[in-house]
């Protein structure tokens, strides 16, 4: 993934399969401080976890937002 748009995309799948409550937040004109904290919570170690694996650059990493 090279993208923020990429990276939010994918966050999303998984939060589909894993978490369907969770999916149901989702909401396309809403920012990022407009999720709950746990939202919030969940992507940013999802963002970890992409970094940590190399998945995605440390620079996308610290820029990408919900």
């Amino acid at each position: 993934m090279t993208t923020q748009q990429e990276v939010r995309k994918d966050f999303w799948e998984y939060i589909k399969e894993v978490n369907p409550e969770m999916y149901k937040l989702k909401r396309t004109n809403k920012k990022h401080n407009d999720y709950p904290a746990e939202v919030r919570t969940v992507f940013s170690y999802y963002i970890d976890l992409l970094c940590k694996d190399k998945v995605i650059s440390g620079k996308l990493a610290n820029k990408v937002i919900l």
